[in-house]
């Protein structure tokens, strides 16, 4: 018997018997369905934790935060100073580590206002973090009232006095719903970006960090103490638009220069309030340290909490270890499922080719007395029973892209909430390659074949002369 003669006898075999072939690949499709779903399940959310990453700062970067250096206690934590810096830039693994200060400004231009926050680092330490500038350049060690702004900072500008401008407010440093908003979020109709009012490399800019420093002087308001004397500043580079939020939300400055501003600060608070400034004396509120590469920031972060007591040490890691952890579960949970159904499966192919050689066994003595060999009556039952697995396999891929569907259409929101993904990243939480429909189609025809090997074994065995007298 030919190839064609086989495949032919065993597709007519097949089809005799349909419920019974359909109930049995059923188990197939089940099983495939559960094993492609979970594995497209942890395709897509790596690919989206790979898409949302950005959002989330560079993963080789450590946050230390040391909240005791505003709340002025340091009896139990360690002070993050220069010093302590100095220590940790050394450790094993550590590119750069440089302190962080944060400070609210107000800022005009002629006529237009913009309240910013400005963030203060170490220059030298601005390229290493992912900072690029779209124009101009980032600051340098000799920079001192020099600013690099992000893009929506520079949009951001607007004219107080403007009554053309509706509803407008300031949320996060950006102003939505006036007519210099493009398309922000859905806070504003426009869809063109116009130009911005405030040409920052060349307009003077002065800035305070004084509230009242861009109201209206009140005529009848006569403050008790004198207001501080403003800062002029420039603009030496404004950051692309494709970095993470947390490089575009921040203007920066240098943070030499942002620590003389805060002492003034600090006398200005205590004269204003009776509120002395805690962070000149206790160390820095933050800092940020440079990994080499995503494998050192654990043993620099175990490091770091072995030798201090700093409030929080985070890197942005753990929460991708967490995701990992949350996704292990699911995969294990999904995976024994399969497993289970892929089980069963196998049981109900090798169960049903053992009815058919018991029901067909005068058929296999009829084939053997015309002349069919060993291997064509092994061939024709190992057909049959990965025949099954195959279609079984093909019906649960089909399955599996429905169901993909489903997941990307209703279950968004569910994985969104427990993995804290959110924006275009989180489109597709089930995604299917190419290569996972060959690999479930040759693991579902492995099945076949290995749930029709005994039977197909106990086929060749059967006596030619006892199987035509079988009734």
């Amino acid at each position: 018997m030919n190839n064609s003669d086989v495949l032919l006898m065993a597709v007519k075999n097949l089809m005799k018997r349909k419920l019974r072939t359909f109930l049995t690949a059923l188990g197939v499709i089940v099983g495939s369905l559960c094993i492609v779903i979970v594995i497209s399940i942890s395709i897509g959310i790596n690919r989206n934790m790979e898409q949302q990453l950005d959002n989330f700062g560079d993963v080789t970067v450590i946050t230390i935060n040391n909240w005791n250096a505003y709340y002025g206690n340091s009896k139990n934590e360690d002070i993050l100073d220069d010093e302590a810096l100095k220590e940790i830039s050394a450790l094993k693994g550590v590119e750069i580590a440089t302190p962080v200060m944060e400070m609210y400004f107000y800022v005009k231009s002629g006529r237009y206002t913009n309240q910013i926050n400005i963030r203060g680092l170490r220059p030298d330490a601005m390229e290493k973090l992912g900072y690029k500038a779209a124009e101009g350049r980032l600051l340098t060690t000799e920079d001192t009232l020099e600013l690099v702004f992000p893009q929506n900072v520079v949009d951001s500008f607007i004219n107080p006095n403007d009554r053309s401008r509706p509803g407008g407010m300031y949320y996060g440093g950006m102003y939505f719903g006036g007519v210099d908003t493009y398309d922000l979020d859905g806070f504003s109709g426009e869809k063109e970006k116009p130009k911005p009012l405030v040409d920052v490399f060349n307009d003077r800019m002065t800035m305070s960090f004084d509230y009242m420093y861009i109201q209206k002087p009140d005529p009848n308001y006569t403050p008790d103490v004198k207001p501080p004397k403003p800062y002029t500043v420039t603009c030496v580079g404004i950051l692309g638009e494709g970095t993470n939020w947390e490089l575009s939300y921040y203007t920066v400055m240098n943070i030499d220069e942002l620590k003389k501003i805060k002492v003034e600060y600090d006398k200005w608070q205590k004269a204003m309030y009776g509120i002395r400034g805690a962070q000149t004396t206790y160390g820095y509120e933050r800092a940020m340290v440079k990994c080499k590469d995503a494998k050192s920031v654990k043993g620099v972060s175990d490091a770091i909490n072995r030798d201090y007591t700093f409030s929080y040490v985070y890197s942005p890691t753990e929460w991708v270890d967490q995701i990992k952890e949350m996704l292990t579960s699911l995969q294990m949970t999904l995976s024994v499922l399969g497993g289970f159904s892929l089980l069963i499966a196998t049981i109900g192919i090798a169960n049903t080719m053992f009815a058919s050689v018991y029901e067909r066994t005068r058929e296999i003595g009829v084939m053997k007395v015309i002349g069919a060999t060993l291997r064509d009556i092994r061939r024709l039952f190992l057909l049959e029973s990965a025949i099954i697995g195959l279609v079984g396999g093909l019906v649960g891929i089909g399955v599996s892209f429905a169901a993909s569907m489903l997941i990307n259409k209703y279950g968004i929101s569910f994985f969104t909430q427990m993995t804290d993904m959110y924006g275009e990243g989180s489109s597709q939480i089930s995604y299917i390659p190419g290569w996972l429909c060959l690999l479930s189609l040759g693991v579902t025809a492995l099945i076949g074949l290995i749930s029709g090997y005994f039977p197909a074994r106990y086929a060749t065995k059967l006596s030619a002369l006892t199987a035509i007298r079988t009734e």
